[in-house]
């Protein structure tokens, strides 16, 4: 299972995958916006453009 956290105040997304039975995700991985979000799925992937999503100006 893959958790995906898109935060607009950071300009990136954070990927968040192999959940333990705690319930904490024992890896993570940061994409900037701009750069390509992959998203893996059964035998497959799946390519999400980030470089047309909103960004802070702050």
């Amino acid at each position: 299972m893959t958790t995906i956290l898109i935060d607009p105040s950071e300009n990136v997304c954070t990927l968040h995958s192999k959940p333990a039975r705690t319930g904490v995700y024992s890896e993570q991985k940061t994409i900037p916006f701009g750069e390509d979000l992959v998203l893996p799925l059964e035998g497959r992937e799946i390519v999400v453009r980030t470089d047309g999503f909103p960004r802070s100006e702050g």
